[in-house]
């Protein structure tokens, strides 16, 4: 039987924060990870002034590129494009504290930390079993330790396996999350110095994140709902194999396409806003995204994390009561999570204001779901009978009344969806007249029905 007095389970941000200041205080530790490697995807990007505090006072050296880079958040219909709006992010930080914030991918971040403290981290070690013996805990039957601490995330196995009930909404929105690289669409940003670009069309809807400028790194979020029409994440897992597909997907943000994307991963990710009903049971403790998830919006998630361990190291050293960072780090939570609401909402607000209800989305997604992607041919006829009516007709039908197409249209013999490329605009002409027969062919794109639905 190993016992080790201080076991921290997860090796992300969180965990090695604490266990730099668990070497600090010269506190006993080890690192558990059950993966074989540490985190490889970009996931949160941003580090806060508070954050940047603390990573000085741990003396922890990043590799930072000129936050000048990451700006703005820009909205587009595409990249390439004249921005719809754009919002600058930087502030004057020297009026709130001493060092800057900055912005680093998360799999560069724990790169970079876990120097210092490596040996300290054991991969491949994964907690299955938990039991409690007086004030001894025994982990998987071969290891007893006095605290255990769950930095193992939102959907780990700690706060799971203690039964610890979250408190608020888990399931806002889902999203396929794709990190990829592109030296080309580095370039095509460079207009934009962009953290966040926030795409509206009626191909996609997406926010793509620009993680690193060296080596062309990034991340697109897509909407499950607004992408498949379904939230069902067993139904799509096809998806992430499909990496034609993806890169679709990712080209179909561009007004011209790169050529250049190497897939590094694809995953699914459930945004939620919610906080843990205890922090703490039987020496067993939670730290960041165990206890706490919160929309991206605000980049509080990973800084909450980070932040919680600096409390909590300070508690464990001074041996004070865990109940008094449990009341100061969930209020904490709760506060984060209410404002990163509020930028959330307001981001669908901005959405809305481009003429993008995603709740109208929605509908325009599942009307046209069975369309083709480029045009729309629609044969009319006047004189002659009245057939039964193709039912794609009936969805386009639709959209046409908006425009009082169709009030003169006397009878309708036929209909036609064409797949051919055209150009963003709508076009009606009269262009043959034979026997006596009027045929009217109605030129329309995806764009302009969505146009139609949303105004």
């Amino acid at each position: 039987m190993v016992h080790i007095p201080h076991l921290i389970v997860g090796a992300g941000p969180v965990g090695l924060i604490l266990g730099h200041y668990f070497k600090r205080f010269n506190i006993p530790f080890q690192i558990f990870e059950k993966q074989s490697f540490l985190s490889a995807h970009p996931s949160a990007h941003y580090l806060n002034m508070r954050t940047m505090e603390i990573l000085d006072e741990l003396n922890i050296q990043l590799p930072l590129e000129n936050i000048q880079h990451f700006s703005n958040y820009v909205y587009l219909r595409r990249i390439g494009e004249t921005p719809l709006n754009s919002t600058s992010q930087l502030i004057d930080y020297k009026q709130y504290s001493y060092t800057s914030y900055a912005h680093l991918p998360q799999s560069l971040f724990v790169q970079y930390v876990q120097q210092g403290i490596r040996d300290k981290i054991q991969l491949n070690k994964e907690i299955k079993k938990i039991e409690f013996k007086d004030k001894i805990i025994k982990v998987n039957d071969d290891i007893t330790c006095d605290y255990l601490y769950g930095c193992d995330g939102l959907n780990g196995f700690v706060r799971d396996y203690l039964k610890i009930k979250l408190i608020g909404n888990r399931d806002l929105q889902r999203f396929l999350n794709i990190h990829f690289t592109s030296k080309q669409l580095i370039n095509r940003l460079e207009q934009y110095n962009s953290m966040l670009s926030f795409i509206y069309n009626s191909d996609i809807t997406a926010v793509i994140i620009k993680h690193r400028i060296e080596d062309g790194t990034f991340a697109i979020q897509i909407p499950l709902d607004l992408l498949t029409g379904k939230t069902d994440i067993q139904e799509i897992q096809h998806i992430k194999q499909d990496h034609v597909l993806i890169k679709n997907l990712i080209n179909k943000t561009l007004l011209n396409q790169i050529n250049d994307i190497e897939i590094k991963s694809v995953g699914f990710w459930r945004m939620g806003a919610v906080y843990a009903e205890q922090y703490y049971k039987n020496n067993c403790i939670l730290v960041g995204d165990a206890c706490h998830g919160m929309p991206p919006a605000g980049g509080f998630g990973m800084n909450t994390g980070i932040q919680d361990a600096q409390n909590l190291a300070y508690k464990i050293k001074e041996q004070k009561n865990l109940l008094y960072y449990q009341q100061e780090r969930q209020q904490i939570a709760q506060d984060n999570i209410e404002t990163a609401l509020k930028y959330y909402k307001k981001s669908l607000d901005i959405a809305k204001s481009f003429t993008f209800d995603i709740n109208k989305l929605k509908i325009y997604q599942s009307y046209m779901k069975n369309f083709p992607d480029f045009l729309y041919q629609t044969g009319v006829r006047l004189g002659g009978s009245l057939i039964e009516l193709d039912p794609i007709y009936k969805r386009l039908k639709y959209f046409l009344k908006r425009k009082q197409v169709l009030n003169t249209i006397q009878e309708i013999q036929e209909i036609k969806v064409v797949n051919q490329h055209h150009q963003l605009q709508e076009r009606f002409q009269e262009i043959k007249r034979e026997n006596g027969i009027v045929q009217i062919v109605i030129l329309i794109t995806k764009e302009q029905i969505l146009r139609m639905l949303i105004k």
